[in-house]
């Protein structure tokens, strides 16, 4: 008996010692958080904005048209091995600017390699609008540069291929027949925006040089995709929420307000009719993630004592 207990004092020491260290980050977690609502608070309440720390309740409301890191979530297998879990919203934002609904919505995602309070970040602007066919708008990046045996080359950047994939990208939750389709723009605005639409003669519409300098006025806020869609005009930016996103909200409520009224009107009713199943996304099992990301140290240690042995022997 003496033995048995003897032997379970490592066992419970381990035991404390694990408990210790998740009581800690967890009060961590909310310390951050509690820190994060505060700095939140202070940029939405001059406007009048309510902010939401509870992650049951910061749903965005175009939850389903996109999934959060898409560069994540929708990469193939072996990339969303890295991810350790599902996409969690920490934080919404709600308020009326200039007369318009709006959310912003934090979310993060945890990835191996990542530290939990350093996880990848970015936030979601939502603003509500009328019903129209889909719309896409992705500015158009300035080229990555690089040196292959001593000549400079250039070629498109990642991001640029991220803002592209994501704005021509056919949504899920639409019947097959519908796509969406590239629109030519103004010369003035083509070297600066790529446009996708799913009715063409709307994008004509609504895509006019007055609508467009709106954005181009604003560029510096504007770099990531915009998208409107099923009453809901969104961007999405891979940082936290920063002291200037009422700025970047300014710049989208200016380019909405210059859209001619009649061109909602005149395409009222137009939306395809959604698919009978609704999206789902392939997040892989964080047990599983966390199974294989173990298993590779493991494995290199078994390896370097088999190449041990095999030296010895």
């Amino acid at each position: 008996m003496t033995e048995i207990v003897a032997g379970l004092g490592p066992v419970a020491l381990l035991a404390l010692l694990y408990g210790t260290i998740k009581l800690r980050g967890h009060r961590k977690e909310r310390a951050n958080r509690a820190r994060r609502t505060s700095e939140l608070r202070s940029l939405a309440e001059p406007v009048g904005g309510q902010v939401v720390d509870d992650p049951e309740r910061c749903t965005p409301w175009s939850h389903g048209l996109r999934p959060p890191f898409p560069e994540h979530v929708l990469a193939s297998f072996f990339s969303r091995i890295s991810i350790l879990g599902p996409p969690t919203h920490t934080h919404r934002v709600d308020f009326i600017r200039r007369g318009r609904h709006v959310r912003v919505t934090e979310t993060t995602i945890e990835l191996a390699g990542h530290r939990r309070d350093s996880s990848p970040q970015e936030h979601l602007i939502e603003i509500a609008i009328p019903a129209a066919p889909g719309l896409a708008l992705a500015p158009v990046l300035p080229p990555d540069h690089f040196r292959v045996l001593g000549q400079d080359r250039t070629s498109v950047s990642v991001q640029q291929n991220l803002l592209d994939k994501e704005a021509r990208s056919r949504p899920a939750d639409r019947r097959e027949t519908t796509s969406w389709q590239k629109v030519s723009l103004d010369d003035r605005y083509a070297e600066r925006f790529t446009a996708y639409a799913e009715e063409p003669v709307f994008a004509e519409r609504v895509l006019s040089p007055s609508v467009l300098a709106a954005l181009v006025q604003g560029h510096e806020h504007i770099r990531h995709t915009v998208t409107m869609r099923d009453g809901l005009l969104y961007a999405v930016a891979k940082e936290p929420i920063k002291d200037d996103i009422l700025s970047t909200i300014d710049v989208l409520v200016s380019f909405l307000d210059r859209i001619p009224a009649k061109a909602w009107k005149q395409h009222a009713g137009e939306l395809p009719a959604p698919a009978a199943s609704p999206r789902t996304y392939p997040y892989p099992n964080p047990r599983a993630a966390r199974l294989v990301w173990l298993s590779l140290p493991i494995g290199f240690v078994v390896l370097m004592v088999i190449l041990l042995f095999a030296g010895v022997v």
